[in-house]
Parts: structure tokens; C-alpha cells; sequence
């Protein structure tokens, strides 16, 4: 029974020891899992920025640790950063940012259970692409004065985007009661490029359309144009109103419907001769000129043909 009893006290001796390393480990890891300083919260003011614009990036630390934090300070990297399309995240080695002022924010002090906010103004460069761009964030702080930074790296996201903005124009000449092909022609005058561009003419009570009232165009880039048909007639000759619809897509597939009224001067075929739109037909004069030569014509041979019966009359008297 001693013996036995020996036996046991020593198989504890010996777990008590890995017990308390064990403890202690787990104690560690939990208080390091819970504890830390971090990125609670992150902003930017105007949500998308367009190129060449300023953004405001606000991120809120939060100190979750037991013990008070000096020396904060809070760093963006912009010379590398991960960019997502539509085909997927591509490191590039530079971001299309820069700073208003600094890539660094002191924020000093910052007591346990305490939050704070670090300020970034960047402005997108005038050519950036459209996309969300991550940028590797580093904060930095002491722990009771010691002299040892300890380092804690995150990212934070930036949108570069932007509107496609368009003007239209109605091109081609429209004249009074007859089939005319209005031309419209539309422009992105907007930073990013439309995707999936489809235009259609609405119904009106002053013209009659023609032809097919949407036409898809797909992509068209920034400061490019293209051009959409229509036919239509028209009785009056007026200042008329052409109601389009335009739907599309930006950069970062986010869908918009637009409506425009575009104007359109319909001329009667008197006024565009006077105007010298068009050339004044001839059609009509020749037509009568080969009318008079005609029964010109006719008369004289019926003349001729009277004059040689009466002649083969008086011969046939004599």
C-alpha cells in the first residue's frame, strides 16, 4: 500500500508541473486572442472617389488591451497594393493615390478600452483605373513606456469609381412628311467607362417611328462617341422633343437608368430650300417643258396632216 501510494505521488509531482505550463499557455493564448489593439471601424467620405478627387479615410483604432498605449501611430503604404476586378485581384506595384498631406498619423496616447481616429486625405490620380483598391495599413504603439514597437498589419479599402456622364445630339436633316433618319449621337464625357450602353427612343404624338425604337452599343469609353439610328416620320414642322432612355452599367457593374430629352428641328421642304439644306428640284419644270414640246408637237402634226388633205382635195377637184 506504501508502496503504491509512492507511486501515485509521484505520477503527480511530475503532472503538476505540465499542468501549470499548460494552464499557463492557454491563460496566454486566450488573453492574447481577445487582447489587442485594432482596427474597429474604417471610412472614407465620399464613398467612391472619382479620378483626379479627394477622399477622406477615417480609421477608428480601439485599444482592447489591459494595459494603456502610448506612441500610436497609424501608417498607410501606398506603394503596394492589391486592386479587384472582374477577373479577379492583381498586385500592382504602386497605388493610383497619393497624399493630401502625410501616409503617417500620430495619434499619441490611447488608454485600455479607449478608441481613436486616424485622418487621411488622398486624391486618385487623374488615370486611375476603376476598382477597389486594398492598402496595407501598419499601427504602431508602446506598452508602458517600453522600447519595444510592437507592430499590427491590417488593410483598408479605397473605391476609385465613378459616373459615366453623357451628352447627346441629334444629327441628320429631318424635313416635314417624309421618312427621315435621325442620327443621335452620344458622347462620355464622364472619368470611367459605360458598359452594356443601350439607348431606345420613347413613343411620341409628333412622329411616328420607323425602325426598331433600342439600340444596344456595349462599352464605350471615356471620352468616345457612337451613334444610334432611328427612322422616323414626322407631319409638322417644328422644334420636336425626343425622349431617350439610356441604361447601362459602371466600371464596378453597379446598373443605372437615365432620361434625357434631346431637340430636333423638323423643316418643310420650303424652308430647307430657302435655307439651302437642300437643292430645289427641277423635276417639275422639266416635266412641263416636255408636256408643251409634246402637244407642240402633236399640234403641228396635225397641222401637217390637215394641210396635205386639203392639198390632195384640191387636186383631185381639179
Amino acid at each position: 500500500m506504501k508502496s503504491q501510494k509512492m507511486k501515485t505521488d509521484k505520477k503527480m509531482l511530475v503532472a503538476l508541473p505540465i499542468l501549470l505550463v499548460l494552464t499557463l499557455f492557454l491563460t496566454v493564448v486566450s488573453i492574447s486572442s481577445v487582447s489587442a489593439l485594432t482596427i474597429k471601424d474604417v471610412t472614407s467620405t465620399p464613398s467612391e472617389v472619382a479620378p483626379g478627387e479627394t477622399t477622406s479615410l477615417k480609421i477608428t483604432l480601439e485599444n482592447n488591451l489591459n494595459d494603456d498605449v502610448t506612441g500610436v501611430t497609424v501608417s498607410l503604404n501606398l506603394d503596394a497594393q492589391i486592386v479587384s476586378g472582374l477577373t479577379g485581384s492583381t498586385t500592382i506595384p504602386s497605388a493610383p493615390l497619393s497624399p493630401v498631406k502625410s501616409t503617417e498619423v500620430f495619434i499619441g496616447d490611447l488608454n485600455s478600452d479607449d478608441s481613436a481616429i486616424a485622418k487621411f486625405d488622398l486624391i486618385a490620380d487623374a488615370g486611375a483605373v476603376a476598382g477597389v483598391y486594398k492598402i496595407p495599413v501598419t499601427v504602431s504603439y508602446l506598452i508602458d513606456g517600453q522600447t519595444q514597437t510592437i507592430t499590427e498589419k491590417s488593410s483598408v479599402s479605397v473605391t476609385i469609381n465613378s459616373k459615366p456622364e453623357f451628352v447627346l445630339d441629334a444629327e441628320g436633316l429631318l424635313l416635314q412628311n417624309q421618312k427621315n433618319e435621325i442620327d443621335l449621337k452620344i458622347t462620355n464625357i464622364g472619368l470611367t467607362k459605360a458598359k452594356l450602353l443601350n439607348i431606345e427612343l420613347s413613343p411620341s404624338t409628333v412622329y411616328q417611328i420607323l425602325s426598331p425604337t433600342s439600340v444596344y452599343m456595349g462599352d464605350l469609353d471615356t471620352n468616345d462617341f457612337d451613334s444610334a439610328k432611328f427612322s422616323v416620320f414626322v407631319k409638322d414642322s417644328s422644334i420636336i422633343s425626343l425622349p431617350i432612355t439610356l441604361t447601362y452599367r459602371d466600371s464596378s457593374n453597379k446598373p443605372y437608368t437615365e432620361e434625357k430629352i434631346v431637340s430636333a428641328r423638323v423643316y418643310s421642304q420650303q424652308e430647307a430650300i430657302q435655307l439651302g439644306l437642300v437643292q430645289k428640284s427641277n423635276t417639275g419644270m422639266y416635266v412641263t417643258i416636255i408636256v408643251v414640246l409634246l402637244v407642240l408637237w402633236i399640234i403641228y402634226r396635225n397641222i401637217k396632216k390637215w394641210s396635205k388633205n386639203r392639198k390632195k382635195r384640191m387636186n383631185g377637184r381639179e
